[in-house]
């Protein structure tokens, strides 16, 4: 079997100083929540869907 070697195609080049900025930023903007409200929130759609945890 062989395998010939394309030229590389556009899409891999290195990423643009725009891309390598966005991509190290953290992209969640969305407020932190204590773990008990999480849990609390949780357990009330767990509730609303007719389950139960045990």
């Amino acid at each position: 079997m062989f395998f010939f070697q394309q030229p590389p195609s556009p899409v891999c080049k290195e990423p643009s100083d725009e891309a390598k900025r966005v991509g190290s930023t953290p992209q969640d903007k969305s407020a932190a929540m204590r773990e008990d409200l999480v849990w609390q929130n949780a357990l009330a759609v767990i509730r609303q869907r007719g389950g139960s945890l045990r």
